[in-house]
């Protein structure tokens, strides 16, 4: 289908070499191989503190602050249990393949294991998978070293003909505020419009106006909204903020109240 505007931008994360396929038969931008990436949540293992522990090798990282030194495993706490990470292993399908599998999980326990062994994990403390796709460097292309693209690009491709055509490489989460404010400014700067400041930088995220989380979290619980316990009124909130009152509309639209909701469900 066609689009008509002054400006596209190419955020398609994984498929975006495909998208640019679509214009340029052999896109200049291409890495071609990309780096799966797995976190595991487990039961806990460290309560009150981060660690991080020098695992196995298999990944390359020039940028690292000591030199001589392997790939750190992190173990954070996380809501009365434990988020580790992160695995590396080099993908070569395609975005619409990619997949966890058991195996992933396993050979990832294993390596948390060695290094860590009175863990002593299996499959059955794993609670839940995060999975995705990273971009490699382009030096590392074609080869089983995992090295990746940390720095995130944008290209403009009016060096190629394609004018008003923005693609986005390489965000995370922890920068794609930033990202996205530097995509906007370049599109406005293309159409020769001064940048405006962004307010993103200054508006809290749907949910985050709250001064005091833990005295928020106090008076919330005990009011007990739909009758609900104070543990799940504290996940709701770790989940949804200040808007978590928007969910609890769906318990009053059905008529439900419902003493017995455990966090697992919630």
């Amino acid at each position: 289908f066609s689009i008509e505007a002054n400006a596209v931008v190419n955020a398609s994360g994984p498929w975006l070499d495909g998208i640019l396929g679509l214009i340029q038969p052999t896109p200049e931008t291409s890495t071609g191989h990309y780096t799966k990436a797995i976190n595991l949540v487990s039961r806990c293992l460290f309560r009150d503190c981060a660690v991080g522990i020098l695992g196995p090798n298999g990944y390359s990282d020039p940028d690292r602050v000591m030199p001589n030194s392997g790939h750190f495993l992190f173990f954070a706490p996380w809501r009365n249990r434990s988020l580790m990470g992160t695995r590396y292993s080099p993908y070569e399908g395609t975005a619409e393949a990619f997949e966890i599998t058991e195996s992933d999980v396993q050979i990832f326990l294993d390596e948390i294991n060695l290094v860590h062994p009175s863990a002593k994990l299996t499959i059955q403390d794993v609670t839940f998978v995060h999975g995705g796709l990273l971009p490699n460097r382009k030096s590392c292309a074609g080869s089983a070293t995992v090295e990746l693209a940390k720095k995130w690009e944008i290209l403009d491709h009016r060096d190629s003909g394609i004018e008003g055509f923005l693609s986005v490489r390489g965000a995370k989460y922890t920068t794609a505020r930033l990202v996205a404010e530097k995509v906007l400014d370049k599109v406005l700067e293309a159409k020769e419009h001064k940048p405006a400041e962004a307010l993103t930088s200054l508006t809290s995220i749907h949910g985050g106006e709250i001064d005091d989380f833990e005295s928020f979290v106090h008076a919330e619980s005990g009011k007990a909204p739909c009758g609900l316990g104070k543990s799940t009124v504290r996940r709701l909130i770790y989940n949804y903020g200040s808007a978590y009152a928007e969910v609890l509309r769906y318990l009053e639209m059905g008529g439900e109240r419902d003493t017995g909701i455990d966090d697992a469900r919630v």
